[in-house]
């Protein structure tokens, strides 16, 4: 379970935000690893209440690279919104870090954009 805090940008009339959430994993042995959390944020712009979650799977091809899909989407406001990520990740050796590419799309007619190119980079600390 975690709490999150958001300050405001100030390019608008942001209010400081708020919310709760719980989140999960299972690892199925060094294969295959399933995510997920839910949060709630009461104090949302648009409806006062808004509901986003995050799901994801990771399998391990073989050796240090990851086959990843991720499905997020947000709800409860005026708009709901869903985006699929597909990935690959590959392990940088003995660090613990990786580094993968993505490509994020839109599976609802409500949306923000219509494709992002995703680079992300994992490290451990």
């Amino acid at each position: 379970m975690f709490a999150e805090v958001s300050a405001p940008t100030f390019a608008g009339d942001e209010p400081v935000g708020y919310g709760v959430g719980v989140g999960g994993r299972w690892m199925g042995g060094t294969r295959v690893l399933l995510d997920g959390i839910v949060h709630v944020e009461p104090m949302d712009a648009f409806s006062g209440v808004s509901f986003a979650y995050t799901v994801s799977a990771e399998l391990r091809l073989a050796g240090r690279i990851f086959l990843l899909v991720e499905d997020n989407g947000e709800a409860g406001g005026m708009e709901n919104t869903n985006y699929l990520l597909p990935s690959v990740k590959v392990g940088l050796g003995e660090t613990g870090g990786a580094a993968g590419f993505g490509v994020q799309f839109p599976l609802t007619d409500e949306r923000a954009y219509d494709r992002q190119l995703l680079f992300q980079l994992d490290c451990g600390f």
